[in-house]
């Protein structure tokens, strides 16, 4: 199964969307917290028919095996702890997609029973079963054949995934839909927090993981830029046009600068691979 698991970039790009709508589910409440945890046990579907079509995986393992891919795939414990509802959320969304599956092949199963008394029977009517099991898993059939057209070969995937930029424009692309509907949500609950503390409470995260002990600054101003966050000769600007950050100034001051938006800064995974790519360069401003 690892070796599956390597070659074919779809089950990587479809551990790291579960990953992400569960954190976008424990964020939100009521019927857009259903809406996502829904489109995360469709995604949950489609992972498990798929590795279900593995003919060297055992059947009776599957759930199990579905769990422990996610479980590898998880960030840092200390980033899950700060969302206690993120265990269970990850449990009913893993037991709801399988269950789907599995529930859908027993029925199928049984009523093959029922219906046909002899083997002769069933041979015959073996394709219209068939079809009528299709017809039952269409929406999660119809996610995976959305995704056929997009696979590459092992030797493509691994130079796509390798490349910091093709990373950064899947993420754009599968996310982009999620991104407008969060900050829309945001904008219309009046219990929840302001977009700026959710985002220097997930930027906080990050940064404690990559500089463990360090204290950061924050709101300020460097050489009359404003600066978000400042963590020893890292700084966080946001990409706003109503308050420009120049980065390039920064930079010739000696500082590495990581410009993004407060869109990005939810997403601790991407946050935290752009701040790790910029600290590999000299004095070159990365803006997302």
């Amino acid at each position: 199964m690892e070796t599956y698991f390597h070659n074919d970039p779809r089950i990587h790009e479809w551990l790291e969307q579960i990953t992400e709508k569960i954190f976008t589910v424990c964020l939100l409440k009521g019927v857009d917290a259903e809406t996502e945890f829904n489109k995360g046990c469709q995604i949950v579907v489609k992972l498990t028919i798929l590795l279900q079509s593995i003919a060297i995986f055992p059947p009776e393992y599957l759930e199990e095996g579905v769990k422990q891919l996610i479980e590898q795939q998880l960030p840092a414990k200390k980033i899950i702890n700060n969302f206690p509802s993120f265990n269970d959320v990850k449990g009913r969304m893993l037991a709801e997609g399988i269950s789907q599956v599995i529930k859908t092949a027993r029925n199928q199963s049984t009523s093959l029973n029922q219906e046909f008394e002899s083997a002769e029977e069933i041979a015959i009517h073996k394709d219209e079963d068939f079809e009528e099991c299709l017809e039952n898993i269409a929406p999660a059939l119809v996610l995976v054949n959305e995704t056929v057209e997009d696979y590459q070969e092992p030797q493509e995937a691994l130079e796509s995934l390798q490349d910091p930029m093709n990373l950064q424009q899947r993420d754009d692309e599968n996310d982009q839909e999620l991104y407008l509907e969060s900050r829309r949500n945001g904008e219309k609950a009046a219990d929840r927090r302001s977009q700026s503390d959710e985002a220097k409470e997930r930027l906080e995260y990050v940064l404690k993981s990559i500089y463990p002990g360090k204290p950061i600054q924050w709101n300020m101003k460097v050489a009359n830029q404003p600066v978000f966050a400042n963590i020893e000769d890292l700084l966080i600007c946001l990409d706003d046009p109503n308050n420009f950050c120049n980065a390039k100034l920064l930079n010739r001051q000696g500082w590495k600068t990581f410009i993004c938006s407060f869109e990005d800064l939810l997403y601790p995974r991407r946050v935290e691979r752009g701040i790790r790519q910029i600290l590999r360069q000299k004095g070159k401003p990365l803006v997302k």
